[in-house]
């Protein structure tokens, strides 16, 4: 079985609500947060052999994402359990308006030493997920590009996601280096098109692909949450798959990376070399059905 490894924040999500009820409280909701920790739990609850790769405190927040990511069948061995911090909150408060996202402050008490685990088995045809801030911290870079570069000599595929928090890297010519070093290492590249504008100041997935990602990936995929399709680009060919309108955009997202990753496997592509038309639109509509599947199921978004 070709096993997949994720290599991503570990963070707890809070979500403040529109508005608050008549008596003037505020009903809260949390849950795991980002992309890559709740794709690798998509792809656990299916059987697939998964293994997140991170760091969190040993503490109450840590511990329950560790029983989330455990309870659906995630491997955690590799998990820095660190003592001297707290585990990643993020607080996401409502749209101020129809063109105002919503806002989000990020609470992060990090160890003041450089990351540190044991680095799971990586074998031939596995397939490594990289991505978020957690690809550009300046803590991870080092133990991240030894990891890569293994990954490469043990011929891996690699999917590379490159967005974060704005409030995370609020100055993009400080990272841009570590983001075009990913992109080097990627043999898939990943965005949500609040990526590519933060990023590259673009909102066309096309664009950005012919400006920003071609000269390093030949393999590009967009997932709009907002317009409700994926885009999926490989060299000169691209093929776009619709999606009903969902009710949650963080599991939409989700569930176009589990997909992306669902499709890969049963479809047996071991390297981009192996992707034609036809496994391109059977791509990205597998990757728009498990984005509606796995949003429909969740209960709040943000």
């Amino acid at each position: 079985m070709r096993k997949v490894i994720f290599i991503g924040e570990c963070s707890l999500d809070i979500m403040f609500p529109a508005s608050t009820d008549k008596s003037g409280l505020i009903a809260t909701t949390a849950m795991p947060g980002g992309r890559l920790l709740n794709a690798s739990a998509l792809l656990g609850q299916k059987g697939l052999d998964v293994t997140f790769v991170s760091e969190m405190a040993r503490d109450r927040v840590g511990d329950a994402i560790a029983g989330f990511l455990t309870a659906n069948g995630v491997h955690t061995e590799s998990i820095d359990r660190y003592t001297d911090g707290s585990t990643s909150v993020n607080i996401f408060f409502p749209d101020d308006g129809p063109q105002r996202p919503a806002s989000a402050v990020v609470y992060r008490n990090s160890p003041e030493n450089d990351f540190d685990t044991i680095w799971p088995r990586i074998d031939p045809d596995d397939i490594v997920v990289f991505g978020t801030y957690f690809s550009i911290d300046p803590r991870m870079r080092q133990q991240l590009q030894d990891l890569l570069k293994y990954a490469a000599e043990r011929r891996s595929m690699t999917i590379y996601l490159p967005g974060f928090l704005p409030s995370q890297a609020p100055r993009i010519t400080k990272v841009m280096p570590y983001i075009i070093e990913n992109l080097e290492a990627a043999d898939i590249v990943l965005t949500r098109t609040a990526d590519i504008q933060t990023i590259f100041g673009t909102t066309n997935a096309e664009e950005c692909f012919e400006k920003h990602i071609r000269f390093y990936a030949d393999t590009y995929i967009n997932a709009d949450a907002a317009r409700h399709n994926v885009t999926c680009f490989h060299r000169n060919e691209k093929a776009v798959a619709e999606t009903p309108e969902a009710n949650q955009s963080l599991m939409w997202n989700a569930g176009t990376l589990s997909g992306l990753i669902s499709a890969l496997i049963d479809l047996d592509i071991r390297s981009t070399v192996g992707i034609d038309s036809d496994a391109m639109a059977r791509i990205a509509d597998r990757m728009a059905t498990e984005a509606k599947s796995a949003a429909d199921k969740a209960p709040i978004d943000h």
